[in-house]
């Protein structure tokens, strides 16, 4: 990140400062990871001053002398809007400067976010919304809590993922989200790993759901976009879905539905395998069965690291409706990880979960009951891989809340 030095009044970084005229106190506040230090200033005729800081119960005194208003150097590291990639709403959310309940509320227009300043500060750094109050954390009895406030917060940086977080009570909490809120909050880094890295940075332009990377190469390993014909195929991926009759496997290119009803006990998201075997087309895309020629074969690859997968992205009525207009068309890459709000429906003893504005069934298929629970007329939060369409789309569910 560039720096510069910029000149800015005490007050701006939570101190404040008056110029020098007889008899005049002034005094100021700086936040330390909930830890409030005081200091103040007096200046009298013959423009002397003490200071006195209080840290971890010490009281130190010094004293200076200026004959006029002073200002102190800050260094700005960057500056921009804070907002994330949100993964199961499938859209970007950037900070409004206002509040929402106990959250900061966000907008999806990167243009009508607001400005946050990042300073350099001892021990970490402050985060100015515009040039007004600071980005603060406080522990409210057993709630951690995001709040605006006058006197600067110092932050704590982590360099590993651009983010900042602070240390309270019960831990450490950094800046993001989880599950489908469209609001900022403080997060343990188990409740934002989950939800696919919700964490929040400072951008200076707009975010756009990350497209993953080829995997490496490996020999005799096919990747899964280059599966378009049928034939014997050795792929790998890691297990993003499964239902109770198949495991649904990404590589990052493209995906692969792997159908045989002892797989799913075998197997859980987030394993890294290789499936080997023959492949056949089935509502318009290529799958491995148990009746395959040769039958498919599944291991877990313990000596390899398995590759970075996309952003879910939201589906929209155009995608659904492309999904029929193509169905003689799909492609390995067409199996993709969407989210979309839908109200549950039936087509006759069949869950459906359609998009508003399409004709399309969109239905989950082997649905495991157990694991997910969907209420005819109830509204969701939907995520799920799309993996063909035969007079309905077939999908594999990934995450589901309510709306």
């Amino acid at each position: 990140m560039n720096r510069k030095i910029i000149l800015l009044p005490l007050a701006a970084a939570g101190l404040i400062l008056a110029a020098c005229t007889p008899t005049e106190t002034t005094s100021s506040s700086i936040v330390e990871g909930g830890v409030t230090s005081s200091s103040s200033k007096e200046d009298t005729t013959t423009t002397s001053s003490s200071t006195s800081e209080t840290q971890g119960g010490t009281t130190t005194t010094s004293s200076s002398s200026s004959s006029s208003s002073e200002e102190e150097q800050l260094t700005l590291v960057e500056s921009g809007k804070l907002g994330l990639w949100q993964s199961t709403r499938g859209e970007a959310l950037y900070f409004t400067g206002e509040m929402d309940g106990f959250y900061f509320g966000t907008t999806t227009d990167f243009d009508a976010a607001v400005t946050v300043n990042v300073y350099e500060a001892e021990g970490g750094v402050l985060l100015r919304i515009g040039d007004g109050d600071y980005i603060a954390a406080r522990q409210n009895g057993t709630h951690e809590n995001i709040i605006m406030q006058a006197e600067a917060y110092v932050w704590d940086y982590d360099e590993a993922h651009d983010a900042y977080f602070t240390t309270l009570e019960e831990g450490d909490f950094w800046i993001g989200n989880s599950q489908s809120y469209d609001t900022l909050s403080l997060n343990p880094w188990d409740y934002i790993d989950s939800a696919g890295n919700n964490i929040a940075h400072v951008v200076q332009e707009a975010i756009t759901g990350m497209e993953a990377p080829d995997p490496e190469p490996v020999e005799g390993v096919t990747a899964l976009k280059d599966v378009t014909a049928a034939g014997t195929y050795t792929v790998r991926g890691v297990v993003v879905g499964k239902n109770t009759s198949a495991i649904l496997i990404h590589d990052g290119t493209g995906g692969m539905y792997a159908y045989s009803n002892s797989l799913p006990s075998q197997f859980e998201v987030g394993d890294y395998v290789e499936a080997t075997g023959g492949v056949s087309s089935f509502n318009g895309l290529f799958q491995m069965a148990w009746n395959g020629s040769p039958a498919v074969e599944v291991t877990k690859v313990t000596d390899a690291t398995a590759p970075t997968l996309p952003d879910p992205t939201a589906l929209t009525a155009e995608i659904a409706n492309g999904w029929k207009a193509n169905k003689d068309s799909l492609k390995q890459t067409d199996i993709k990880e969407y989210t979309w709000t839908s109200t549950a429906g039936k087509d006759g003893n069949y869950t459906t979960l359609n998009i508003d504005g399409s004709d399309v069934n969109i239905e989950p298929v082997y649905l495991d009951t157990a694991e997910w629970s969907i209420t005819t007329g109830t509204a969701y939060q939907v995520t799920a891989y799309f993996i063909g369409y035969y007079n309905y789309a077939s999908i594999v569910l990934t995450g589901l809340a309510a709306a």
